[in-house]
């Protein structure tokens, strides 16, 4: 199944968004941890600050796709690659976020193949 550019980043910003909405969830899981004193401060704050991370550089990366495009005879998942992992790293984003991305990135890779 060949997938146009602007319908793949389409279904990959709809993940990334879901992706958003799923680390806002163990934020509010980490919340009840601490609210129940099963995370000490130190690990709640800990946690925070890396889940808050997360969220900002997969944010800050839908604003950078949102007016992506290559070439008709380039990889539009390669360069995409390429241009997330220089801004995950120019922003100090943790490795995680680039990691997450790539999962689903092949998620769309493996959709496509079954279609």
């Amino acid at each position: 199944m060949v997938v146009d550019q602007n319908k793949y980043l389409k279904i990959l910003e709809l993940e990334l968004e879901h992706l958003v909405n799923d680390i806002s969830s163990v934020i509010q899981y980490e919340k009840e941890l601490h609210d129940n004193r099963t995370h000490t401060n130190f690990v709640y704050l800990e946690n925070l600050v890396v889940l808050k991370d997360e969220i900002m550089g997969i944010n800050g990366i839908l604003g950078e796709i949102t007016n992506f495009k290559v070439g008709p005879n380039e990889n539009i998942e390669e360069k995409l690659l390429e241009k997330i992992e220089a801004f995950v790293k120019s922003r100090g984003y943790p490795t995680a976020v680039l990691h997450l991305i790539e999962n689903k990135m092949r998620k769309i890779e493996e959709i496509k193949g079954i279609c």
